[in-house]
């Protein structure tokens, strides 16, 4: 088995593609109710297929980021499936963790453990991860161990966690920028710090964004970062707003498309903001981004979207 230097993962609950129904994953946010844990899992969080190294068919679009970005810089790196780290104890240096929802402190997930009393899929699901054999047996051999990710804020309000899985660093905020770096120093033994906040000046360019090497789960594409509303609530918000081009967005379908993956999903905040002038939506910019798709890729059976805000819905309805 070929070592691999830096391994990236996450709990099964994010390491799936939920039977092809992107929104299916959302029902790991709640505790299984009226049926045994497995068979909820099945129902929501199926496992993937993956090749002879343990590597996933698809993975979670923003750890295809991270891998992009170590890749393209010549650092050995693979998202691995969480079963398949038991290959890498010997050779993995540096074990990279993201979550939406670590410790399901996040909606929906919030919302179920309130109301039932009882924790989400989620969080078991990520401690059963981090209280593997596995982990434990990397953290023995010294593996650094980094957590990213949307929930990265959530290890702040479990530092006994961080102590007692030996957590190294923690990055909040956008890592495509930083995360060469980072990992570069943490290959040569170098100090870093243990907390990383990547505020808006640091984040990414879209030049600086990486191209994406794999497939996503369900053909998650990234449409545009950022949000120009500026809702205070709201961390996305802290984020510069950015439109990836077009024909970003077209190599990123086809990697898909070309794996066997046809089912594309568009990711943004708001899908119709995309090339808005600033929170007032643009329908050329929109509908040319679906032209082009529809012209320039072949074999797509679907094109949904992640995300459409009423406001700029009834914006558009009211100035047709």
């Amino acid at each position: 088995m070929k070592g691999i230097d830096v391994v990236i993962t996450t709990d099964r609950t994010m390491m799936s593609n939920h039977h092809r129904k992107e929104f299916l994953g959302f029902i790991a946010t709640a505790p299984p109710i009226m049926m045994p844990e497995f068979l909820w899992r099945y129902i929501c969080c199926p496992k993937p297929k993956v090749d002879d190294m343990g590597r996933p068919l698809e993975a979670p679009y923003g750890l295809r980021k991270i891998e992009a970005a170590l890749q393209d810089a010549g650092i050995n790196a693979s998202i691995i499936d969480p079963d398949y780290l038991y290959k890498y104890v010997d050779s993995v240096k540096v074990l990279m963790i993201g979550h939406h929802d670590y410790f399901a402190y996040g909606p929906p997930s919030s919302e179920w453990w309130l109301i039932t009393k009882k924790e989400p899929i989620n969080r078991r699901s990520l401690i059963r991860l981090m209280n593997s054999e596995t982990v434990k047996a990397m953290k023995r051999k010294g593996v650094k161990i980094v957590v990213g990710g949307p929930a990265a804020w959530q290890w702040m309000w479990e530092p006994d966690l961080v102590d007692e899985w030996g957590i190294d660093v923690i990055v909040e905020g956008e890592a495509d920028k930083i995360v060469v770096d980072l990992v570069r120093r943490l290959l040569d033994n170098e100090p870093v710090p243990k907390y990383i906040s990547v505020g808006a000046k640091e984040s990414p360019s879209v030049d600086e964004i990486p191209t994406i090497k794999a497939p996503s789960v369900n053909g998650l594409v990234e449409i545009m970062r950022g949000c120009p509303r500026g809702c205070k609530f709201c961390s996305v918000t802290l984020r510069p707003l950015r439109h990836i081009p077009i024909e970003k967005i077209l190599k990123e379908i086809n990697i898909n498309i070309s794996n066997g993956i046809k089912h594309i999903v568009f990711h943004s905040e708001d899908v119709l903001l995309y090339g808005a002038h600033g929170i007032v939506p643009n329908p050329e910019a929109v509908l040319k981004l679906h032209l082009e798709v529809v012209k320039n890729t072949k074999n797509i059976d679907s094109l949904a979207w992640a995300h459409a805000s009423l406001a700029s819905i009834v914006y558009s309805q009211r100035n047709t």
